[in-house]
């Protein structure tokens, strides 16, 4: 089962974003904000809602917020990009073609030493576990449209990006398992698990997983 990222601006608590947005709202119409100005300066606390309600299980509620601030436009580019990737998340594989568009607007290949990077200065704006979701989602998009070389480039340069991450690993173990390269998989997840014992729990499972699905009992069975 593939599993998309979602990112959230900060607490994930319906409570406090409704308190939040109140308070915003009062504070916009307080500084006679024009209404477009309004939806910009509470951008932000909507994308959370709309998070919340997500997780809540409140679906149509969520995919009509993320869309609407999305087709406004007129929202900072943290809080688009932030929709643009739960949106994609939520999605999944429904509309593979049309989610790749909307990730594709956020990342763009670097001018410097850093491979990859977000566009129009995200990469300053989110913080590491949202820019790490919306390249992770990338990623499975890229692997369920068969386009192995593009996202074979893009885990390439994950490792240097988030080094404290062990999303990297588990991605480079996706890509090895669609080019029907399983035992190279289990390899990489089992010497990263090895290095670094406090992050093994979830690469051995993961690693169990691929033997199990490349019909490796013994290796499975080592990995649980």
């Amino acid at each position: 089962m593939t599993i998309f990222c979602s990112i959230l601006n900060s607490e994930d608590s319906s409570v406090y974003s409704l308190i939040s947005l109140d308070n915003r709202s009062r504070n916009a119409n307080e500084d006679n904000l024009a209404d477009d100005d309004i939806k910009v300066e509470l951008a932000p606390i909507t994308v959370q809602l709309a998070h919340v309600r997500q997780l809540l299980g409140h679906t149509q509620e969520a995919i009509e917020a993320y869309t609407d601030i999305i087709k406004r436009n007129l929202a900072d580019e943290s809080s688009l990009a932030m929709a643009s990737n739960n949106l994609v998340s939520f999605k999944g594989l429904k509309d593979v073609s049309d989610n790749l568009k909307k990730l594709d607007r956020l990342i763009e290949k670097g001018s410097g030493p850093q491979i990859f990077q977000l566009a129009r200065g995200l990469d300053l704006k989110l913080s590491p576990k949202q820019r790490e979701a919306i390249y992770a989602n990338r990623v499975l998009l890229l692997l369920h449209s068969n386009r192995i070389n593009q996202a074979r480039e893009l885990v390439g340069a994950l490792p240097d990006m988030f080094p404290d991450s062990v999303m990297p690993v588990l991605l480079q173990a996706a890509v090895l398992v669609r080019e029907n390269k399983a035992g190279r998989a289990e390899e990489i997840l089992g010497q990263f698990s090895e290095k670094f014992l406090d992050k093994s729990k979830v690469v051995l499972l993961a690693r169990a997983q691929v033997a199990a699905g490349a019909g490796h009992p013994q290796v499975e069975a080592e990995s649980l």
